[in-house]
């Protein structure tokens, strides 16, 4: 399955908190790892924001569970998508099964 991460900083109290937070940041995405069962599609960032996106594929939501964890100094947020190819189809097929059905009634 696919999935949507987005992640942001958390905010910090102080500058210098701020300045730690930023130093954790950085030490963690030069020791990138996500584990053996997911694969990144895209990984990016907002121009000028520690914030981004990443597109992920895993079939264990757990995956997602050990990202979120080791990547804490953020806020993450997960929500499953699909291509928008997929979802026309199975919309289109969704909308001829109800329009069937309301046809017979």
């Amino acid at each position: 399955m696919l999935f949507m991460l987005k992640w942001s900083e958390k905010p910090q109290g102080s500058p210098s908190a701020y300045d730690d937070a930023q130093k954790r940041i950085l030490a963690l995405f030069s020791h990138w790892d996500v584990g053996p069962d997911v694969t990144i599609h895209q990984f990016l960032t907002r121009v000028g924001t520690f914030s981004g996106y990443m597109v992920v594929e895993t079939s264990d939501l757990a995956n997602l569970h050990r990202i979120s964890t080791i990547y804490s100094t953020f806020k993450v947020e997960i929500e499953p998508v699909i291509d928008v190819t997929t979802a026309t189809k199975v919309g289109a097929e969704g909308v001829h099964m109800r329009e069937q059905l309301l046809q017979r009634h």
